[in-house]
């Protein structure tokens, strides 16, 4: 029995990891409204510094490029430690931030055939950009040992030690003797049919899909399901939205689809950093002189 509950842990894990990059994927890039203060609203006893316009002006961001973009790891977005004299991005903003820059760096790494890439990038522990980078190189290469494109069996250990499904009793070789068949074969298999959730990790086919109530649930499923279809047929037309560009350079084996997840990564994060220096305009507007100079 404690096996079998192990067992049924590991796969209910495997759920989760899809529904990671599934599920999240298709809300990496939220355009919510820009917020803050209007301008004109800010008080004149504080008035807006020469350095406060170049920090509204989406163009000055942009010129910071992707290392700016890491170097603000920390104080705008990421790991945010408190500081009540900055106001940091929201949470769907961050959310955001930190899924393309893992899809980016994701995107690279999969050319280059090491996570090297993904190391590099700040944070540490579940939901920082190297985590969600690494998972993302090992889910693409093992949906390819599924389809019989990549016959080493490495693609499938990768993903079968992830952080996500690490520690289960069940035998990495069992499990990939399967997937080598396909990714229906996985729970057609007697020792993994009954476990619960197997069929939305790995569906057989659309009715899998549909049989399943819970809606992100669902989309979690018809988003494994296009993926695996899209990187059969070579077509990254079909892949999740998230996906595309990815799916993109993997077929083809080359990084250029990898630069249009860049151009996406660097125009929204001045979006909002453009709007969480508003905030902290406004913010600063409303602080009596004598508080800020601690009289």
């Amino acid at each position: 029995m404690k096996k079998n509950g192990v067992f049924i842990a590991v796969f209910l894990l495997l759920g989760v990891f899809m529904l990671m990059y599934f599920a999240k994927g298709k809300k990496a890039s939220p355009k919510p409204p820009v917020g803050g203060a209007s301008l004109v609203t800010l008080s004149t006893a504080n008035p807006v510094s020469q350095e406060d316009l170049k920090k509204l002006d989406p163009g000055e961001c942009r010129k910071k490029g992707l290392k700016g973009i890491m170097d603000d790891y920390g104080v705008f977005w990421g790991d945010v430690k408190v500081n009540y004299e900055i106001v940091p991005f929201s949470a769907e903003d961050n959310a955001a931030i930190r899924e393309l820059s893992a899809n980016y760096y994701a995107c690279k790494s999969l050319i280059a055939g090491s996570t090297e890439q993904c190391k590099a990038l700040p944070g540490k522990g579940a939901f920082s950009p190297a985590y969600l980078c690494e998972n993302k190189y090992a889910l693409f290469p093992f949906f390819e040992f599924m389809l019989g494109k990549k016959s080493d069996i490495s693609n499938c250990k990768r993903f079968f030690s992830s952080d996500f499904i690490k520690g289960g009793e069940k035998s990495e070789t069992a499990f990939c003797d399967s997937a080598r068949k396909g990714m229906a074969a996985i729970c057609e298999n007697p020792e993994f049919s009954g476990i619960k959730d197997c069929r939305k990790a790995f569906p057989k086919d659309k009715a899998d899909c549909e049989a399943i109530k819970d809606p992100e649930d669902k989309q979690e499923c018809i988003d494994a399901l296009s993926l695996y279809s899209a990187l059969g047929k070579a077509d990254p037309s079909g892949c999740p939205s998230w996906a595309r560009e990815i799916c993109g350079a993997v077929l083809k084996g080359k990084e250029a689809p990898c630069e249009a997840i860049k151009g996406k990564l660097v125009e929204e994060y001045c979006d909002m950093y453009v709007k969480a220096q508003k905030e902290n305009i406004s913010a600063r507007s409303k602080v009596p002189e004598k508080k800020k100079a601690g009289k």
